[in-house]
C-alpha cells in the first residue's frame, strides 16, 4: 500500500510539475525568463522524479505501464513547450522586422512629416498636431483610434503585453517610425528608429557603421532635449528611464522610453 501510495504521488508530482513549467511559459512576460525555470523543471526535476517512481515499482505489468503513460504525458506536454517556444520565438522576429527597421525610409524629410516632440520634465511624447500625449498609463483602444493614420502594425505576444506599431513621423528633421508597448491595455514604454539620408544597407538591414551612425545622432538629439550626456547610452529620471543603445541580440540600434511603474 505504502510503495503504491509513493508510486502515484512520484508520477502525479512529475506530471505537474511539467505542466507548471509549460504554464510558466504562457504567463512569462519574456521568452528568455520562461526559459530559465520551465527547462529545469522539464528536464531535471521531472525525470527525477520518473526515476523515484520507477525505482518503486514492484510488479511488472501494471507498474511499467505506469511509468509508460508518464512518460507519454510528459512526452507530450515537453512537445507543447517546444511549440509554444517556436511561436514565441516567431512572434519576437515579427516584431523585430515590424518594429526595429527604419520604419519609412521612403519618407524623406522635406516632405515635413510631423516630428516626435519629448517634454523632458516627465518624458510625455506627443506627435506635433496630434492628440492626445503619449505618457504612461495611456489606453491602447484610445491609441489605436487617435493615431490611426500612421498605423502599420500590431503584435500581440498573448501574455498581457501588447505592441502597436506607427510609422510617418519625423525625430531630429529625420523619418522616424516608432512603437508603443501595452500591458493589458495600458502604455508602459515607448520605441523609435530613425532612418537616416544614406545609411548603408545589406540585404534590406542596416550595417554596423549605418547603426552606429544612428546611435550617435539620437543619442546627441537626447542630450539637447533633457541636458544630459547620454555618454553610456542611458539615464535615469524620477519617472522613468531613456536610452539608445546597440542591441547586440537583434544587430540594431535600440532607442526608447520606459516609464517607471
Amino acid at each position: 500500500m505504502r510503495r503504491a501510495l509513493f508510486k502515484g504521488l512520484a508520477i502525479g508530482t512529475s506530471i505537474f510539475i511539467s505542466l507548471l513549467g509549460i504554464a510558466f511559459l504562457g504567463f512569462s512576460p519574456t521568452f528568455e525568463l520562461a526559459l530559465l525555470f520551465s527547462l529545469p523543471v522539464i528536464y531535471i526535476v521531472g525525470p527525477l522524479f520518473d526515476l523515484l517512481a520507477s525505482e518503486s515499482l514492484d510488479g511488472p505489468p501494471g507498474g511499467v505501464a505506469i511509468v509508460l503513460i508518464s512518460a507519454w504525458v510528459e512526452l507530450c506536454v515537453i512537445s507543447a513547450f517546444f511549440s509554444a517556444a517556436f511561436y514565441q520565438w516567431r512572434s519576437n522576429q515579427s516584431f523585430k522586422r515590424d518594429c526595429n527597421v527604419p520604419l519609412n525610409s521612403n519618407v524623406m524629410p522635406h516632405e515635413m512629416t510631423p516630428p516626435l516632440l519629448i517634454n523632458p520634465t516627465d518624458g510625455a511624447i506627443r506627435i506635433d498636431g496630434v492628440t492626445p500625449t503619449i505618457n504612461k498609463g495611456l489606453s491602447r483602444d484610445l491609441v489605436a483610434s487617435a493615431f490611426a493614420e500612421f498605423y502599420r502594425t500590431s503584435v500581440d505576444h498573448k501574455n498581457g503585453y501588447e505592441w502597436l506599431v506607427f510609422q510617418g513621423v519625423s525625430f531630429g528633421g529625420h523619418p522616424c517610425g516608432f512603437s508603443l508597448g501595452f500591458h493589458h491595455g495600458l502604455l508602459e514604454q515607448v520605441h523609435w528608429g530613425v532612418a537616416l539620408p544614406d545609411a548603408k544597407m545589406e540585404g534590406g538591414w542596416p550595417t554596423r557603421e549605418a547603426i552606429d551612425a544612428e546611435i550617435n545622432f539620437v543619442r546627441t538629439a537626447l542630450a539637447k532635449i533633457f541636458s544630459r550626456s547620454f555618454s553610456s547610452g542611458q539615464e535615469q529620471f524620477t519617472w522613468g528611464s531613456v536610452w539608445c543603445l546597440f542591441d547586440a541580440k537583434g544587430f540594431q540600434a535600440s532607442s526608447g522610453i520606459r516609464y517607471a511603474a
